[in-house]
């Protein structure tokens, strides 16, 4: 059999399951996709021979529903989903959304094509028709908007979606709160706050009874008092300096006591909000001027006075790098920005969103949010349409979550709304994660704190404690009850042949009980009818699926999958779902494809459409992670059996309603122990498998390894797969230096390659003086000698010496005095004995983590007997005085990261330095401030009993305490049960 595998990463990811728009990319007439604008578009007309062509660049969609776009070959009609209303007129193959939040489409129109005076009883099962006056509708089931195809575990599963009523926002608390100033927090876990009543900035966490998570009065100390002015941001940098945004200005701080307090001023820039840059530097945003800036830069460190000769020449700028704004970024004039946040401080490179609303007035209805890289707005394109912020009017602070998700605050909620940006389109729909506020910033908390680490945290309200609350959701989770595909764009499978009869589907999932998918399917020699609102699908059934959108005629019929006990039908694969299976739950599904409620019930035709409809119970989900159709079938009766047993009703008889004939119903029964054999001969078929590295399972490496005499256990499972592949080459050049060194990059995953491991035959290293005596260095691979030298003695380098005799006798005298070199050949022999049969291998170990065990053993088993080896650790990337062996003991690649020197541990002159803790509170250093406390230690009652629906109540006074200490609050969270 074909096998032609569907796997859901070869489906859109955006939009769901509707593609969408591709450049120069063929369509066919009905075939769908969704516009920059949400809106889907279905191939109307094409010129020219079909299929139609789309242009090179994406055409400026018509926004309104039923009019057409002109895009290369191909005319697109925008066909929803909009809005039934009476006597509205509509066209074939356009959608809208009825009252049960299922699609209907147009399949057949009369006369004006208007509907009626009042809606029609709308049918909920799939090609089910209703007439509307002069329309004809068909269910194409439930809304896709509850599907999301997860990006981290590559399945398809329910949206999380947030239930309840919208939030009553407060324009006037809004505006209060966008004007707070943000706290900061560094990476000890000291912070930083503004206290609008003293004007000063006060930091604390390092002191007694201070900290985020402290009893009051908190301990806190001022740090800086600006002149006369408001501060209105205030970042710790990556680069130990803390950010301050006052009264326009910037206001560089350095934690280490290098300078003194630097102010940058730029007249056409006022400095508002603030972000640290992973590099150094922060992200400014000029919500006077609607820009952003990025500062980059420090001031000279305080020092002696130099005072230079004026003979000697000097920059005329001492400082290469003073504070700046390096470069800048316009923003749409028309908009109001309230927030600046890093969405993921770990991601590369740093990204950060930008909260704007789109206009400053209680009126306003929208909010946006922008995708910033650190050098330009990704995402959908800056000059085009931002994405939207659904469910909301005028949040005021927003926060990464990391795995490309957003919270923000809105007033007079307790809880922050979480947006997901990995599935996407221009607008985002808030999820339904449940992230309750403290119990004292219920309702207007935040802003969010400036930090460095997730979860992010978030100012308790004025006056509570503790001063800052951490961001962090409820075990509950809210999903969409259901979710689906439409006609307009469908899955294809090509078997490449026609009248291909479909023979078995595979699903690789995990569904939860009381959670279901069916997976329609349709087939056709030609591709255009499977877009067709008239084409006929056929439902097929995986765990508890809602049965309601299957037609009544069909249901009796539709075949049900069956849990299978091994982890994937393709003989010693890996399986795409990543899970041990669980009886009818987890693993793989399978299921005889076939047509409901037919005579003969075979799906046959080139072309194979897939379309799902994925249903839960609202806090669990079915996740797919691939789903594979085999064509065309392998037949027992056809190929084994006499003609007697062969189907003979074909045409109009074998499409007709009712009960299957019993021919058919023999050859499906066959097709039970055709399934057990075909899974036997697979895996004789793929046996080779199991004696291929590319393939063979991390548990029987060892066992192929023995086959050509590695030892078990000398590598890595990664590496000793990569070994066996590369056995062939190294058993050619076994016992050589080049061997060696392919050994050791196999062995450290390129290490060699990329110049942390070097491998030298000791003889090298007398390069100069085998040069003097003649000696051939004309090799092409020396690495002290890059490239080829044509001489046969010759130094390639600045200065080229040939070979000529009185060149040698004068370098000879030069070195005669130091290498005590007699006229005699014994002792010019004698002489090359100190470097001959050695090797020293170089390990850069400052740079990349190299594990000098493997590479010793791996040099011991690959060098030949007679060979001394030795491996060297060279701990400074460039030595004076080897500096000519570049890329032996010289190293090019990062900078080595300058460490915090650790007393018994850090040598002095090298990689580690004495330096100031870059803290916020100055205290962190002072032991004498520091005071340890025992810790809190929570203890809970429970009652031993309780009936069945009645709450169960615990009580935490039972809890202790250190001498002197109060116990002001509890926090209660709910675990996962253990394994």
């Amino acid at each position: 059999m074909d096998a032609n595998r569907l796997r859901f990463w070869m489906l859109s990811q955006l939009n769901d399951w509707l593609p969408p728009w591709r450049a120069r990319t063929a369509y066919v007439t009905g075939q769908g996709i969704v516009d920059s604008n949400g809106n889907i578009q279905i191939v109307q007309t094409q010129t020219g021979k079909p299929p139609g062509q789309s242009d090179a660049a994406p055409p400026t969609w018509n926004p309104s529903m039923g009019q057409t776009t002109k895009d290369g070959t191909i005319v697109w009609m925008n066909s929803g989903p909009g809005v039934w209303g009476p006597g509205q007129a509509f066209a074939v193959g356009q959608y809208i959304t009825d009252s049960n939040q299922n699609l209907q489409c147009v399949s057949q129109v009369i006369g004006n094509a208007t509907t009626g005076a009042a809606q029609p009883s709308w049918p909920v099962a799939i090609n089910q028709t209703v007439a509307d006056n002069n329309v004809t509708w068909t269910c194409a089931g439930p809304s896709q908007a509850g599907l999301s195809y997860c990006n981290q575990n590559h399945r398809l599963e329910l949206r999380s979606v947030r239930t309840g009523k919208a939030p009553a926002e407060d324009y006037n608390a809004a505006t209060v709160l966008v004007g707070t100033v943000p706290m900061a927090l560094d990476q000890f876990g000291t912070y930083a706050r503004w206290d609008q009543s003293s004007g000063i900035i006060y930091a604390g966490g390092a002191g007694p009874g201070s900290g985020s998570s402290a009893a009051p009065p908190p301990d806190e100390v001022p740090i800086y008092a600006p002149p006369q002015h408001t501060v209105t941001d205030m970042a710790m940098g990556y680069d130990g300096i803390f950010y301050i945004a006052v009264g326009g200005a910037l206001i560089l701080s350095d934690r280490r006591n290098r300078w003194s307090d630097f102010t940058l001023t730029v007249p056409d820039f006022n400095f508002w909000r603030l972000a640290a840059l992973p590099e150094g530097g922060v992200l400014a945003l000029d919500s006077r001027n609607n820009q952003l800036g990025t500062v980059s830069g420090q001031p000279l460190q305080t020092g002696p006075v130099d005072q230079p000769d004026p003979g000697i020449l000097r920059s005329c700028h001492p400082n290469p790098d003073p504070p700046r704004i390096v470069s800048r970024f316009a923003l749409p004039a028309g908009e109001h920005f309230v927030a600046l946040a890093p969405l993921d401080p770990t991601q590369q490179p740093a990204q950060f969103v930008l909260l704007s609303w789109a206009s400053d007035s209680a009126t306003n209805q929208t909010a946006w949010v922008r995708i910033f890289s650190g050098t330009a707005f990704t995402g959908t394109p800056f000059t085009g349409t931002p994405l939207q912020l659904e469910g909301v009017r005028l949040p005021y602070a927003i926060a990464g979550l990391g795995d490309q998700k957003l919270a923000a605050f809105v007033t007079n909620y307790n809880e922050a709304l979480i947006y997901d940006l990995s599935n996407a389109g221009n607008a985002l729909v808030p999820a339904g994660e449940t992230y309750i506020l403290g119990s004292n910033a219920a309702g207007n908390g935040g802003p969010f704190v400036h930090g460095f680490s997730l979860p992010p945290n978030y100012a308790n309200v004025a006056g509570a404690m503790p001063v800052m609350l951490p961001l962090l959701p409820l075990s509950l989770n809210s999903l969409a009850a259901s979710g689906a595909t439409i006609a307009a764009g469908p899955a294809i499978v090509d078997s490449g042949a026609a009248q291909s009869i479909w023979h078995r589907m595979f699903l690789e999932a995990i569904i939860p009980a009381r959670c279901g998918a069916i997976v329609w399917l349709a087939a056709s020699d030609t591709q255009s009818d499977l877009f067709s609102p008239s084409c006929t699908w056929y439902p097929h059934i995986f765990g508890s699926a809602s049965l309601s959108s299957i037609p009544t005629a069909m249901l009796a019929d539709t075949p049900s999958a069956v849990w299978q006990s091994i982890p994937t039908e393709v003989a010693f694969a890996p399986t795409l779902l990543g899970e041990d299976p669980i009886a009818n739950q987890q693993g793989l599904f399978m299921v005889l494809i076939q047509r409901a409620n037919k005579a003969v019930r075979n799906l046959a035709g080139r072309y194979l459409g897939v379309r799902i409809q994925v249903n839960g119970d609202g806090r669990n989900t079915p996740e797919i992670a691939g789903l594979r159709a085999y064509a065309s079938r392998f037949s027992y009766v056809q190929n084994y059996l006499p003609e007697i047993y062969r189907e003979a009703k074909f045409g109009p008889a074998a499409d007709a309603d009712g009960p299957s004939t019993r021919r058919d119903f023999f050859e499906r029964f066959l097709d039970l122990f055709e399934s057990q054999f075909t899974r036997i001969e697979d895996r004789v078929a793929n046996a080779y498998l199991l004696m291929r590295a590319e393939s063979v399972p991390d548990g029987s490496l060892d066992w192929l390894g023995s086959w050509i005499g590695i030892q078990p256990d000398s590598y890595p499972p990664d590496r000793l797969r990569a070994r066996i592949e590369a056995t062939p080459y190294l058993y050619r050049w076994r016992g050589t230096a080049q061997g060696i060194t392919k050994a050791l990059d196999v062995a450290t995953n390129g290490m060699a390659s990329r110049g942390a491991i070097i491998v030298i035959e000791n003889f090298r290293l007398r390069h100069l003086f085998a040069t003097i005596l003649g000696a051939d260095l004309s090799i092409r691979d020396n690495p002290l000698l890059p490239g080829y030298s044509a001489s046969s003695n010759s130094i390639v380098g600045d200065t080229l010496f040939l070979g000529d005799p009185r060149i040698q006798a004068e370098l000879q005298a030069l070195y005669a005095t130091n290498l005590k070199i007699p006229g005699s050949a014994q002792a010019v022999q004698s002489f090359y004995d100190q470097f001959a049969n050695r090797i020293t291998v170089f390990v850069h170990n400052q740079v990349e983590n190299v594990n000098l065990n493997l590479v010793k053993a791996i040099v011991e088993e690959e060098k030949p007997a007679h060979v001394q080896a030795s491996v060297l650790i060279a701990t400074q990337p460039l030595m004076i005085g080897l500096a000519s062996l570049l890329g032996v003991n010289t190293y090019l690649g990062p900078d080595p990261p300058r460490n915090t020197a650790t007393v018994g541990v850090s040598d002095v002159g090298r990689y580690d330095v004495v330096t100031h803790m870059p803290a916020l509170d100055p205290r962190m250093e002072n032991g004498a401030s520091y005071i340890e406390y025992d810790r809190p230690i929570a203890r809970i009652k429970a009652p031993i009993a309780v009936k069945p629906g009645d709450p169960i109540l615990l009580d935490g006074s039972a809890s202790s305490k250190s001498p002197g200490a109060t116990i002001t609050s509890y926090v209660w969270t709910m675990l996962e049960p253990p394994a």
